[in-house]
């Protein structure tokens, strides 16, 4: 009875991680989905300055977190779609936090409502994601003809106590966004990391550790000048991993004050 008590409270406690919960009926109400998810250190730390807004700060360790998720199952109003994301990792007054500076998606509605209600620099893009029982690849070719592959190889691979420490304290940290000089925080947070709820929530979190690879291409038209997330090369994988997700979640923009 106890484990059962103990289920329910991580269950609560992952809806408040990635959104608020509401009934399938409700637009953008995620059902279930899977995807890839890798976090990584890279040398081009000028880049990464200049990619963030100059209220940031830069964070202690800069790490930058790379995905791609299949939002495969939705409600009844709104279509399923792919998206793929680079965010960096932040600090502002104090506490650190996800700033997405990459971000393109197979759908048209998700872009527009991404961008004004969130935000978001969300471009069109294609989205390929195939998987087998142990690797799983995510293919990104954006509008704009830059390019992010992302693999997980999760065979015969365990989590080192290293990259179950990477994944404790960055998965739990929030996403914001400046939308219209606002600060906007995407979802809530919870202080129970990814790994902890995977563990109790076995029927609803999937989550299979695997040996990482990113691949970046910036496009040969893009101006070499400029800085861009496709310069954000890898120099370390941290922690990489698959997740599916069969919890239904709405993410919700709201103020930070």
């Amino acid at each position: 009875m106890k484990k059962a008590w103990l289920k329910i409270v991580l269950l609560l406690s992952y809806m408040t991680l990635i959104g608020n919960s509401h009934s399938a009926e409700q637009r953008y109400t995620y059902l279930e989905n899977d995807g890839v998810f890798m976090y990584y250190k890279t040398q081009k730390l000028n880049v990464y300055r200049d990619l963030l807004p100059s209220q940031f700060e830069m964070p202690d360790e800069p790490v930058v977190y790379a995905f791609m998720s299949d939002f495969y199952k939705m409600d009844s109003g709104t279509m399923p779609y792919k998206e793929a994301a680079l965010f960096l990792l932040a600090k502002h007054e104090g506490k650190e936090f996800w700033y997405c500076v990459f971000m393109p998606v197979t759908s048209q509605e998700s872009r527009v409502v991404g961008i004004r209600r969130l935000g978001l620099p969300k471009i069109m893009g294609d989205i390929n994601f195939e998987q087998s029982s142990s690797v799983f690849t995510a293919n990104v070719k954006e509008q704009d003809g830059h390019e992010m592959m992302l693999k997980v190889n999760a065979s015969a691979y365990e989590f080192s106590d290293e990259e179950e420490q990477v994944i404790d304290k960055l998965s739990i940290l929030p996403k914001l966004s400046l939308h219209n000089g606002e600060l906007i925080q995407m979802g809530r947070t919870s202080k129970r990391s990814l790994i902890d709820l995977s563990k109790f929530l076995r029927n609803k979190l999937v989550m299979k550790p695997g040996a990482g690879e990113l691949v970046l291409r910036k496009s040969a038209s893009a101006e070499a000048s400029a800085s861009h997330p496709m310069d954000l090369q890898p120099a370390e994988i941290l922690a990489a991993y698959y997740l599916k997700n069969s919890i239904p979640f709405r993410l919700n923009g709201r103020a930070v004050k």
